[in-house]
């Protein structure tokens, strides 16, 4: 890892080398589900999944100056030492139940345990030895349970028009230890309508409106470091999920049996827009207020046969403000 910077007239001003070593890089997966018929009305649905990560990276980053004293103007040598550990336990189990009338409802809920343990330390060495250079929340230990019951119903309105409704509920907590100590409590209702008409053979048209809780990423609840490009961005412990209303209208036209078209137009209002905001004299991660999203996606896929058997080409692009 390397960079090296100059100014505007050439003259070189600070070159960064650097080695990441791995003494512990794991990730480890298991899933299970399990389902029971009681009649081809009802039925029962347990799934249940296990996460885990853990990483161990040393850091030494050699940095020079024009004035630097070492050899070859060696400014600075930088160590970091970072661990983190991080984990997901989720639970889901739900009853289908297709009561006639064209309707298939699901009725459920789902528990999470989610956590992430990071430890950051950093030394300098100007050439008289190791310094502690110390940063806010560097060390952070974030722990999340979540409960979410649920309730979807898809209502086959006729062969051409179907309805999906559905509501969620999420309350969770997550508590910070480390550095910073904090604990928090959320709730929030999710309710969605989908709207499905097909149109004919080919063509299909899709309107919704989803009220969305993103999912708070615990990374950004501890300080990071960019030592090539010189700077770091302060961990937040108050940062807050950004919501959102999404309306979203979509048309879908299938192009043959492996081609398709699909043009969306959409609209999003945000509350508690995440962004970096500016804490003390340093830069974090924070929310910046409400906030709108709009914009046009275009998606399409065909095969490449016969020129290149068994290929498909894929294209998106999205233009929004």
């Amino acid at each position: 890892i390397g960079a090296i910077d100059r100014s505007p007239a050439g003259v070189f001003t600070r070159g960064t080398f650097g080695l990441s070593e791995y003494s512990n890089n794991y990730t480890a997966e298991l899933g299970s589900d399990w389902e029971h018929r009681f009649s081809p009305e009802l039925s029962v649905k347990l799934i249940g999944l296990l996460t885990q990560t853990s990483v161990d990276q040393d850091d030494a980053f050699r940095i020079f100056t024009p004035t630097g004293a070492g050899p070859g103007g060696l400014a600075n040598t930088q160590t970091l030492n970072r661990t983190t550990e991080g984990g997901e336990r989720v639970a889901r189990g739900f009853v289908t139940w297709r009561p006639g009338g064209g309707h298939t409802i699901d009725i459920g809920v789902e528990g999470a345990f989610n956590f992430r343990d990071t430890t950051l330390d950093i030394f300098n060495n100007n050439g008289s030895g190791p310094v502690p250079q110390p940063l806010p929340v560097a060390n952070a230990q974030v722990e999340e349970e979540r409960v979410e019951p649920f309730i979807t119903d898809v209502w086959k309105l006729s062969p051409q028009l179907t309805l999906e409704t559905g509501f969620i509920f999420e309350a969770s907590r997550i508590t910070q230890t480390g550095d910073e100590s904090r604990e928090r409590e959320f709730s929030y209702p999710k309710p969605r309508a989908i709207l499905t008409w097909q149109a004919g053979a080919a063509d299909q048209l899709r309107a919704s409106i989803v009220r969305d809780v993103a999912q708070l990423d615990f990374a950004q609840f501890a300080s990071s470091i960019n030592v090539v490009d010189a700077f770091s961005i302060i961990g937040n412990p108050n940062l807050e999920p950004e919501k959102t209303w999404k309306a979203r209208a979509e048309w879908e036209r299938r192009l043959g049996k492996r081609g398709a078209l699909t043009l969306a137009v959409l609209h999003d209002q945000v509350e508690d827009v995440q962004d970096l905001v500016v804490i003390g004299t340093s830069d974090a991660y924070g929310n910046l207020g409400d906030g709108t999203r709009s914009g046009v996606e275009v998606r399409a896929a065909a095969p490449l046969s016969p020129l290149i058997p068994n290929a498909e080409l894929r294209v998106s692009g999205i233009w929004q403000e």
